[in-house]
């Protein structure tokens, strides 16, 4: 057993090193089940998050918001300054804003600043996992919410550089920047590696194409807006709103993945940017056109709804089927140190401070889903409760110092303690 004196199990260097051993391995562990079924955002950063993500949100609602407009544009072959004409993409956007000689600084500069809370939002939320739900697999929970606001906070923060490359040349040197001056992608249908490359690529469009499609069919984005503090007609708009918007999305993502599909064998556009381009094989029939107008419109549909996120969005994400995103109990359990024994409280603590139904010995907490307390084993007058292993530590092996005791004094005859006995770990 381990003592305060910090003693260890057997005896030289060799029950030294099998010790060491078995700690990493537990933190290994442990540390694996807090990776698959984390514990979001603590209590103390929500209003944090909640910050950067609504004002996130705004800047992406007005990004998306011009990319539409510039799709119309397009499909009507209507002018643009600074080279945004035909260049229906994010960089055209930013290309647009900063086209005003008096006031282009001034929206870059704040444009800069709400993508860049966008992209600390994008990377807290994978850090944390926000809206991972344990009723999920890892895998979902991993590609959902871990993998998806990564690679997201990685895109938004080549648009932040490219906001600060336009503001450099255009307003300080006061230079050109409005001509594309690469050849990606049909410089890299050169070679067998630049094909292989050019297909993968369009295979992660096609599949974000699909992610896109899901909610925008099914609607499963009603999850993560506060739907129940809005009057009927508009949670209806809201969800018209995010339907048009994702199946919008899903068109951009599609005609981005023919693209490359088609870089692979053929030269495509290169006087663009990647987006503008693939939208620009739209218009070159008047079907195509008209496909455009319903685009760009659909674009400008899912720039009202992000904005509308900034308010209805649940920040930080909730998960789908629990009742709150952050479990301070179970947070507690997690922290295998020297510390005290804290039994679970008879009412259940929420984030909205609402008391929930209290918890019976030897059943689980029918809300917060923690361990049944053991039925008390009595040692010389004293009654001893052993901490049940939390359900996330399951098949992952515990070590004795991971067994905490609570000794509660029973009434003798003799002169007991007033209050418990605090027992630390492996104290017994």
């Amino acid at each position: 057993m381990i003592d305060l004196e910090g003693s260890y199990p057997g005896h030289g260097f060799r029950g030294r090193i099998r010790y060491g051993c078995h700690r990493l391995h537990l933190r290994a562990s442990r540390w694996l089940a807090e990776f698959n079924s984390p514990d979001g955002v603590t209590k103390e950063h929500r209003g944090y998050v909640r910050f950067f993500g609504q004002i996130g949100f705004v800047a992406k609602g007005v990004v998306y918001g011009i990319i539409g407009g510039l799709t119309v544009a397009t499909a009507v072959h209507a002018p643009s300054p600074n080279g945004s004409e035909n260049n229906a993409s994010p960089q055209g956007a930013f290309l647009l804003l900063g086209s005003s000689k008096a006031v282009g600084l001034p929206l870059l500069i704040t444009m800069a600043v709400g993508l860049l809370f966008y992209i600390i939002w994008r990377f807290w939320e994978a850090s944390t996992g926000q809206g991972a739900d344990r009723s999920f697999s890892s895998l979902k929970n991993f590609f959902k919410y871990r993998l998806s606001p990564f690679v997201s906070g990685c895109v938004y923060t080549a648009y932040l550089m490219y906001i600060i490359f336009v503001a450099i040349k255009n307003r300080v040197e006061n230079k050109d920047s409005s001509s594309y001056s690469g050849c990606f992608p049909s410089c890299w249908n050169e070679s067998v590696i630049g094909r292989v490359g050019l297909g993968f690529v369009a295979v992660a469009f096609l599949i974000a194409t699909l992610t896109q499609l899901g909610p925008g069919i099914t609607g499963s984005f009603k999850y993560d807006l506060r739907l129940s503090i809005c009057r009927r007609w508009v949670r209806i708009l809201l969800r018209t709103l995010g339907h048009i918007g994702f199946l919008a999305r899903a068109g951009v993502f599609l005609c981005v993945a023919v693209l490359f599909i088609r870089s692979i064998d053929n030269d495509v556009d290169q006087l663009h940017f990647t987006v503008g381009a693939s939208i620009n094989q739209l218009s070159t029939t008047s079907a195509g056109r008209f496909c455009l107008w319903i685009l760009g419109l659909g674009l400008v549909v899912y720039g009202l709804f992000a904005v509308s996120n900034s308010y209805f969005k649940y920040f930080p994400t909730k998960p789908r089927n629990e009742a709150f995103p952050y479990n301070q109990d179970r947070h507690q359990h997690r922290h295998f140190k020297f510390r005290r024994y804290h039994k679970h409280k008879e009412e259940c603590p929420r984030t909205d401070d609402t008391i929930m139904s209290p918890s019976i010995k030897g059943e689980p907490c029918p809300d917060c889903h923690a361990p049944p307390l053991a039925e008390p084993i009595t040692v010389d007058g004293f009654e001893v409760e052993p901490i049940t292993p939390p359900a996330t530590h399951s098949g992952a092996e515990l070590h004795p110092m991971d067994t905490a005791v609570a000794v509660t004094p029973q009434p003798s005859t003799q002169t007991q303690p007033s209050k418990p006995v605090p027992y630390y770990y492996g104290q017994l």
